[in-house]
């Protein structure tokens, strides 16, 4: 005779369900509109290529390169693309099982014990949309992992939190998923694994703790010296890159990701209602006194640490702080707990006052949640690199070569061999500043860079000139235009990038300028995508490259927002083997 469902295991399965629903739903919406981000294209390459059986390259061929971070993310993609499904509705699929897996754990602590009362429960449910809308969902509305990261860490934490008997031997298992999951989830992993064993002592099983841990720490180190063997380096090379930053002082040369930090906490999106509604309420229960809220504050210690080490790395991409989103939800978990808690007392005016601390804390980031949706769906960041690049990819081939520091949508859509000067699979160019010697072995067929404050605008386009969108200009002129600090940064020869001061971006930009400056044989186009004087890209094309005129109508047409192709109508173009440069030339 089968179980009846209760209603707590109802209203939690029904809340997955419409988080996963809904955060597909936008989603799809999302890539019907525009295309994902800059820096998802680079690991959905990745993804593409080991799913084909290419191993985890950037360049089929080519030697293997870690220039996507998130190691399980990563090979559930490429497994998704390998049965069939689209790289990025894989992205989308998994971060809205993510949004489930949240939706769930936010859901049983809004339900509580059978005891609570359901005006209780309706009020702290006001906490769920924050699922759809923060905590790393608009990240991965981009194609991002951030949700399902989130969802992970928030998992980890609630287990760490409510498990008692043989449930805690969960923590060594989710925490060594994290960890494979991206490089910064050690960071949060281990702490767990390590607060668990309180818990094992507590629960009397701490020598079965302790053998699920080592073999835990079994599959993390043999994964740790797998990837040394097949990659060649020990970290992978965002790590490297992120390493670099800046002339600094102060705190900001000691924390050089603090300041990202700061964005997070104080943006409108960010957690900082629902942190001083959390600080608020913990210090109204006395939780020094409170064994269950002394408890929760100790296990948010492995998020504190997760913070702490983000500000010592400079945080470039961090697109919607996709990097702090685990920490959101895991304050929203603590706010829910505590004051549900408090509410649960009996007093009426106490519940009263948890209850509106809630709704208030979280109702801020939601609605700037739902500001944020709102410019993503209706095309605000679309750019013209996202219908130029499928276009200037049906033009080349796998003998064709591209130098670059836009590593995403470019080299997504072509097959030809590209090398990322900022180093993202480029391990030379991570692990040491690359010169133009290297970029003249390299010979590329085309250049492309943003110019990272390089260069002069006033110079490398006269106000006289200005009027368009496209400008060609000579090698001269380019080379009049780049910055005097940044000429004498080369002038140096580096061979450490402490010896530089910049970031890896900026470095880069530099070297692709100072080479096209030096090279004849390119034609050189400078392009102001707002029309606004912005003049961020930087194209070089050989020459006697057969497809540069292609190219050059390509770049005019693409500017055009009404040739504009939002991803999945470039991919049903694609699937029906029409030319993507349909338009185009």
């Amino acid at each position: 005779m089968s179980r009846r469902t209760t209603p707590r295991e109802a209203f939690c399965l029904g809340t997955a369900v419409a988080c996963g629903a809904v955060f597909f739903a936008i989603g799809y919406r999302a890539l019907g509109i525009a295309h994902p981000a800059e820096d998802a294209y680079i690991l959905f390459r990745y993804a593409d290529h080991l799913a084909a059986g290419h191993g985890i390259v950037f360049n089929i061929g080519g030697p293997h390169a870690e220039g996507a971070t998130d190691f399980l993310w990563l090979l559930l993609i490429s497994g998704l693309v390998w049965i069939g499904i689209d790289v990025a509705i894989a992205a989308l699929t998994l971060n809205a099982l993510g949004a489930s897996l949240a939706g769930w754990v936010l859901a049983r602590v809004c339900w509580g014990d059978e005891q609570r009362s359901r005006w209780t429960r309706a009020a702290l449910a006001l906490a769920l949309p924050s699922v759809i809308l923060a905590g790393g969902s608009i990240a991965g509305y981009w194609g991002f992992s951030s949700m399902l990261y989130s969802a992970l860490i928030l998992l980890l934490f609630a287990v760490a939190i409510e498990s008692h008997g043989r449930g805690v031997l969960l923590i060594p298992v989710i925490g060594v998923v994290i960890a494979l999951f991206r490089p910064d989830g050690v960071v949060v992993g281990v702490p767990f694994v390590l607060l668990g064993l309180w818990k094992a002592w507590e629960e009397r099983i701490l020598s079965k703790y302790l053998a699920v841990a080592a073999a835990c720490g079994v599959v993390g180190s043999s994964y740790a010296i797998w990837r040394w063997n097949y990659f060649g380096l020990p970290l992978p090379l965002p790590l490297y890159v992120k390493q670099n930053a800046p002339d600094g002082s102060g705190w900001g040369a000691i924390f050089p990701g603090l300041g990202n930090n700061l964005e997070w906490f104080f943006d409108p999106v960010g957690p900082h209602w629902i942190a001083a509604a959390l600080v608020a309420v913990l210090v109204y229960v006395r939780f020094w006194r409170d064994t269950a809220a002394r408890r929760l504050v100790l296990f948010m210690v492995p998020v504190a640490l997760l913070l702490l080490a983000l500000a010592f790395a400079v945080q470039t991409q961090n697109l919607e702080f996709r990097f702090q989103a685990p920490a959101h939800l895991v304050l929203l978990y603590a706010l829910v707990a505590i004051a549900g808690r408090l509410a649960d007392r009996g007093a009426a005016l106490a519940t009263l006052t948890a209850l509106v601390v809630v709704v208030a804390a979280v109702t801020p980031s939601n609605l700037a949640g739902v500001r944020a949706l709102d410019l993503h769906l209706s095309g605000t960041w679309r750019t013209y690199l996202e219908t130029l690049a499928p276009a200037l990819g049906a033009s080349m081939t796998r003998q064709n070569v591209i130098a670059l520091t836009e590593a995403g949508a470019v080299p997504y859509w072509t097959e030809a061999q590209v090398a990322d000067i900022v180093g993202l699979n480029y391990p030379e160019a991570a692990v040491r500043p690359p010169t133009v010697a290297d970029v003249r072995k390299l010979d590329p067929d085309v250049v492309f860079l943003h110019q990272g404050t390089s260069l002069a605008n006033h110079i490398l386009v006269p106000e006289s000139e200005r009027g368009g969108q496209v400008y060609v200009i000579s090698p001269e002129r380019l080379a009049s235009a780049l910055l005097p600090a940044r000429r004498q940064v080369l002038e140096r020869h580096p061979t450490s990038y402490d010896e530089i001061g910049l970031l890896n971006v900026q470095y880069a930009a530099t070297v692709l300028i100072q080479y096209l400056s030096e090279s004849p044989e390119y034609q050189i186009v400078v392009v102001d995508p707002s029309g606004r004087q912005s003049f961020l890209h930087v194209w070089g094309f050989k020459k006697d490259w057969a497809f540069r005129e292609d190219a050059l109508r390509a770049i005019e047409w693409s500017l055009d927002q009404a040739n504009y192709r939002p991803y999945l109508d470039v991919r049903r173009l694609r699937s029906a083997q029409t030319p993507a440069t349909n338009g185009a030339s």
